[in-house]
């Protein structure tokens, strides 16, 4: 019965490693083939002539069992890439012999065989936790083989106490056929489901790294925009099952046309590199990074409210601002338009807080460039809003927030008087036109 198992052990390492060389020979499927080849050896010593005192030979094929055990958790923490424990593996299967030897020296031959199997028990929990703390890579197979090594853990942990009564290879009595049967069975199901969710694991890996990448951008490493429609419905799943907030930050590169023309498009993708990273500088890492446009991107906040999405907005803005951009022999200084909104200002869907906060980021254009703006009237038409940045009712100044008024054209009206005593912020007097906000890149990038 041993000799059987022994020999599907070996097949199942043997599939273990035609996985690997399939599959770019990853070293977290190598490991794995590891415990399969200590058991092979241990399965070999148990059911061979003996060569060494039979006592010897029982010892050693234990300690290689505990090193199977030992290199499967090694494996299981290789394959989320943690630090190396092989030299914690060999120190337990070492540490059982030197308890057995003295067991047996003490006349306490029990002692040896509970600890043999709970030392089992120990390794088994310590594999499921590894992989528990991988849980939040989405693997459907992690949770099932996290549930396989806990079960494994949790019957050695209960037999421990019922070794020195139970027959071999269960326990430490006499062998009987039905606890051979048992313990092979058990032995062979273990690694057979081990074998087959690792290698599912495996896959998986790979479908949703190939996943992620369909959604980024090549470019930055932004999400991109079809992330951007999928995050929305989701953000629309959340507020329509819990009151959940959500902010949004619509930011753009002022006078990119212009920097490419000068500079050529490898500059501009630099530009925009850099852009995409004082964004993710700014935000939480909770929040969501889009480009959607050749030099436009998205933030989307979760739960933030409009005064922390304007504080955000604020710090990118400054954050890029100050950042000197070096692309090859050019040195680039470049600024940002950002428009802000939020769920606060009694949005029904989060597409209209984008809407809103891209309307205000044109208002930021107009007013000047390198600027924020804060829409705080969901209602507001575009013109409207363009033409309330030209007034005094937004403060023109680096840092720009719409006035409060109820009607945009009220507070143009009752700041008219005063429009030519206000201080322009540098750029302010030649406001773009249209068809210079909406300029893009020539060529033009996912």
């Amino acid at each position: 019965m041993i000799a059987c198992s022994a020999v599907v052990l070996a097949l199942l390492g043997a599939s273990l490693l035609l996985s690997w060389a399939g599959s770019g020979r990853p070293k977290r499927l190598w490991w794995w083939a590891l415990p399969f080849l200590f058991a092979v050896a241990s399965a070999a010593l148990l059911v061979g002539d003996g060569f060494l005192l039979n006592e010897w030979q029982e010892r050693i094929a234990v300690a290689g069992v505990l090193l199977a055990h030992g290199f499967a958790w090694q494996a299981a923490r290789a394959f989320d890439r943690r630090s190396n424990v092989v030299g914690t593996a060999l120190a337990i299967a070492l540490g059982w012999i030197s308890v057995d030897v003295a067991a047996q020296a003490l006349g306490l031959p029990a002692a040896g065989g509970v600890t043999r199997t709970l030392c089992v028990a120990a390794l088994n929990g310590l594999i499921a936790w590894e992989f528990w703390r991988g849980r939040d890579e989405a693997l459907p197979s992690r949770r099932l083989i996290v549930s396989l090594m806990a079960l494994f853990a949790g019957l050695s942990a209960v037999r421990a106490p019922f070794v020195p009564f139970l027959p071999a290879p269960l326990g430490l009595g006499s062998p009987e056929v039905w606890a051979v049967v048992i313990y092979n069975a058990a032995v062979v199901a273990q690694a057979s489901a081990t074998v087959a969710l690792v290698v599912a694991m495996s896959r998986e890996r790979v479908a949703l790294a190939n996943y992620e990448m369909a959604l980024r951008d090549h470019l930055t490493g932004a999400l991109n925009r079809r992330a951007f429609d999928q995050e929305l419905l989701l953000l629309e799943n959340e507020r329509s099952s819990e009151a959940v907030g959500v902010a949004a930050l619509v930011f753009d590169i002022d006078n990119f046309k212009a920097i490419n023309d000068r500079y050529g498009h490898d500059v501009g993708d630099v530009v925009i590199v850099q852009a995409a990273a004082a964004a993710q500088r700014s935000i939480r890492a909770r929040d969501a990074l889009f480009r959607i446009g050749g030099e436009e991107f998205v933030c989307l906040l979760p739960g933030a409210t409009l005064a922390q999405a304007e504080t955000v907005a604020e710090r990118l803005r400054r954050s890029f601002a100050e950042t000197r951009i070096r692309a090859g022999e050019h040195v680039v200084r470049a600024t940002l338009s950002v428009g802000v909104s939020s769920t606060e200002l009694d949005c029904v869907h989060v597409a209209e807080i984008v809407s809103f906060a891209d309307e205000a980021m044109y208002a930021a254009k107009s007013a000047g460039r390198n600027r924020t703006i804060v829409s705080d009237r969901p209602k507001i038409r575009r013109s409207d809003l363009r033409q309330a940045a030209r007034s005094n009712a937004i403060r023109v100044s680096p840092y720009v927030r719409i006035s409060s008024g109820s009607n945009p054209a009220s507070a143009m009206a009752a700041t008219s008087a005063a429009s030519s005593q206000t201080t322009s912020a540098p750029g302010a007097s030649q406001p773009p036109s249209r068809a210079e906000d909406k300029a893009r890149s020539p060529n033009p990038r996912p």
